[in-house]
């Protein structure tokens, strides 16, 4: 390869050739890159190597400022995810979350204690009616519907602490 100060100057009108050996790469290269570097067909070596040179420095540019904005946006993205983290963990402590675990018992122990209450409820019901009027009722006809009314909301109570617990993920 030749140098420089080996038979170069950069006053000599560029080929690209004589460009190629300057800056040590293959003829090809030069072909490849002229027009999108813009060196004119009738420049001298030291044009060429002006452009040649702003060329390098802005695709280096590009790529760092590439590079340099991934990496900004990757900072700001682990500074929301610690944020985040550290506002949950707060939340929690406080009191003002609780576990999907501590939900799907939550919904369970109400599924147990609809069918209790309702029916302390319908015995109330029952004894009011029957001291104040002096009479008998058949239980069945208050008892029934309120047992069917207590299953279908503990039902759906248990339903939701088991969606609760299996969808936790």
């Amino acid at each position: 390869m030749v140098g420089m100060g080996e038979g170069f100057s950069l006053d000599q009108k560029a080929t690209q050739t004589s460009f190629a050996q300057l800056v040590g790469c293959s003829k090809q290269a030069i072909q490849k890159h002229a027009q999108r570097i813009g060196l004119p067909r009738d420049g001298s070596l030291g044009e060429w190597l002006k452009l040649y040179c702003d060329h390098l420095r802005s695709e280096a540019g590009r790529q760092g400022g590439e590079s340099a904005s991934d990496l900004a946006k990757q900072r700001v993205l682990e500074s929301q995810q610690k944020t985040l983290a550290m506002s949950l963990e707060n939340m929690t402590r406080l009191g003002h979350l609780v576990s999907t675990e501590q939900m799907s018992e939550a919904f369970n122990e109400f599924a147990s204690a609809v069918p209790i209450s309702i029916n302390s409820a319908a015995e109330n019901i029952l004894s009011g009616i029957e001291s104040k009027h002096a009479i008998t009722v058949d239980d069945e006809l208050v008892r029934g519907p309120l047992r069917i009314a207590a299953e279908r909301m503990a039902g759906l109570a248990r339903k939701l602490g088991e969606r609760i617990r299996t969808d936790r993920g």
